[in-house]
């Protein structure tokens, strides 16, 4: 269950409201980033151009933005979801809806007063064949803000980089990270507006959960974003994992390497003694070409993207300043067009190296960039070629449907010895179609029905283990049942 007011930057097409934000920002060339975090308030402030049910899903958090200690603003949203069928989901908070039958029950909850801002989102699980009942909570942070800056304790969903189904850093289809963030998006003041529109996103905290290599490690995540016009945004973005417990006790920490890897790599530590760190970083760039709003017309945009990212940081020397570089590189693309009420678009995400293995497989950090088992990144995971195809059409009454098509081809890797990277010969290869319908309802809230299916080849990287997969869900959305008055 994927709500836009719970998410710093959902998984887009999962509700008539993200879906407005990503084609109406991109058509109006809205002065706001699309490749990092943006969080409702923010939206409020930034999508002033908003209109239908996208305004009205902001409408509290646009109160909010006046709100005060004598007249604080709040808004409650529940929401439900049934799913059916025997496909393991991706892209779900790390949800990974264990049962033949899945039933899923949040409240996401939001309190602003003056320069404070709460929000909190449980969820309660019930799973059928197998039987198991449970619950989380999914996401929350507590912090302080200006319309510009917000800095507090957070754990919330993230999606970092231009694409639409996957990135190679952060998506949110693992469990939110819980940290201490900073955030920031503004404007320079005066004749240096002619500048645009900057981001920064510096987060770090800790991966809880059980692991096989280290227990607890900490991330970091350095996240910068730079739109000198709206329909032209660039980012670089970098994470890492360091620290943590292993049998030795507390892993030591090179608080210089983590700021500037100068010098990443450690050789001859037989014993794993020394300080370490498992570093990703990535570049990326969005151009959107507006037509209608440039000359009117049909067409609305044009868009391209692209991330290339590296799996891991190396020293490169320039005479004798040594200056990080990186290896093991890995690169997304993909492009959308979209004419009239249609829009249409095409991914593509190419993991793969042959002496480095993207995510896991670090010397220290031997899961890598998991959590609970799945990956933060790119769902498939390393070692992977996907392909991701869309069709939609917002229709009248605000009626959102979205058709799709997803192949993966993932190599299992046995192991990396001296440079020579030995992989399981049959492929596991997945192609799925879906089809997603969704329309407004109630109070800025939404009903959305979802349908996928397809077949896993070589489930495991077994020969001839081919299997059937199915999913069909329904997701209510019940909006704003409760919000402060002055939000109405």
């Amino acid at each position: 269950m994927i709500l836009l007011a719970a998410a710093a930057h959902a998984e887009p097409y999962e509700d008539p409201f993200s879906t407005a934000r990503t084609v109406d920002a991109r058509a109006g060339a809205w002065d706001t980033l699309l490749g990092g975090a943006a969080r409702p308030i923010e939206d409020a402030a930034r999508l002033t151009e908003a209109t239908g049910p996208l305004a009205d899903r902001l409408a509290p958090e646009v109160a909010a933005l006046d709100a005060t200690w004598r007249h604080p603003a709040w808004v409650i949203r529940p929401a439900t979801s049934l799913t059916v069928g025997n496909l393991t989901p991706t892209l779900r908070n790390g949800d990974p809806e264990l049962g033949i039958v899945s039933a899923r029950a949040s409240v996401d909850a939001s309190f602003y007063a003056s320069f404070f801002e709460a929000r909190l989102q449980p969820r309660g699980d019930l799973d059928l064949a197998p039987t198991a009942v449970g619950g989380a909570l999914e996401q929350y942070h507590l912090g302080v803000r200006t319309r510009d800056v917000w800095f507090g304790l957070s754990k919330e969903s993230r999606w970092v980089g231009p694409g639409r189904h996957t990135s190679l850093l952060w998506t949110d289809n693992a469990d939110p990270l819980p940290g201490l963030e900073f955030h920031g998006d503004w404007r320079w003041p005066g004749k240096a507006d002619v500048l645009g529109r900057f981001g920064v996103d510096l987060a770090s905290g800790i991966i809880p959960g059980p692991r096989d290599d280290v227990s607890n490690p900490a991330w970091l995540l350095l996240d910068l974003r730079w739109a000198p016009v709206p329909f032209l945004e660039v980012g670089a973005t970098r994470n890492g994992m360091f620290g943590g417990r292993d049998e030795n006790g507390p892993r030591p920490i090179d608080f210089g390497q983590l700021i500037l890897p100068t010098d990443p790599h450690v050789y001859g530590d037989e014993q794993q003694l020394e300080a370490d760190t498992d570093e990703r970083v990535a570049l990326d760039v969005r151009l959107t070409l507006p037509f209608a709003k440039w000359v009117g017309g049909p067409l609305r945009y044009v868009e391209v993207y692209a991330q290339h990212g590296g799996e891991d940081i190396i020293a490169n020397k320039n005479g004798v300043v040594p200056l990080p570089g990186i290896a093991g590189t890995a690169n997304l693309y993909g492009a959308e067009i979209a004419v009239g009420p249609a829009f249409v678009g095409v991914e593509r995400a190419v993991l793969e190296d042959d002496y480095m293995r993207w995510y896991t497989g670090h010397r220290i950090y031997h899961q890598g960039w998991t959590k609970g088992g799945q990956f933060i990144g790119n769902p498939y995971g390393g070692d992977t070629h996907t392909w991701w195809l869309h069709a939609g059409a917002r229709l009248p009454a605000d009626v959102t449907v979205i058709l799709r098509y997803e192949h993966a081809h993932e190599w299992h890797v046995v192991d990396l010895v001296q440079d020579s990277l030995f992989v399981l010969p049959y492929p596991e290869v997945t192609r799925l179609v879906g089809a997603r319908g969704m329309v407004p309802l109630f109070e800025a809230g939404f009903l959305a029905v979802d349908l996928s299916g397809g077949r896993i080849e070589n489930d495991q990287a077994i020969e001839s283990a081919d299997r059937f997969v199915w999913r069909a869900a329904v997701d209510l959305d019940l909006g704003a049942v409760v919000r402060s008055a002055a939000s109405q």
